[in-house]
């Protein structure tokens, strides 16, 4: 399990995501630095907090996208704690409804959509160059 983390946190960070993933007891948790729950406006700190995400290999994708979701909120200062509302022992209850324009989309019926839907997403957040277009 830790080799299958090391290598989703490895492919956060070459996605310079404001999140990595960790194990603690059988749970997932994310850590980063975070807004404070009680004071938007004070100073972020460094954080942990439950995915309320069983520790188990079949889970690892949905974290993993999680986090991207997660520190795309982070990066973009869209990141409230209204939309990821604290469900118990400070686990991250996931929303349901959200008003993200990814959330809302159709989802890709034929492999060509897929593959567009794919590219839209991997360009939203590098820099389109020659070298990275050949990658």
């Amino acid at each position: 399990m830790e080799a299958l983390l090391g290598r989703i946190n490895a492919r956060l960070k070459l996605e310079k995501a404001k999140v990595t993933v960790q194990v603690k007891g059988n749970t997932f948790y994310f850590r980063g630095t975070f807004p404070q729950k009680e004071d938007a406006s004070a100073a972020w700190s460094q954080q942990r907090i439950s995915t309320g995400i069983p520790a188990y290999r079949e889970n690892l994708k949905q974290v993993e996208n999680l986090a991207r979701l997660v520190s795309e909120e982070l990066r973009s200062k869209t990141f409230s704690w209204e939309t990821w509302r604290d469900g118990k022992d400070g686990e991250i209850e996931i929303p349901t409804s959200t008003p993200r324009k990814v959330q809302t989309k159709k989802a890709p019926e034929t492999a060509a959509q897929l593959i567009a839907c794919f590219e839209e997403y991997r360009w939203r957040s590098r820099e389109k160059i020659s070298q990275s277009t050949y990658t």
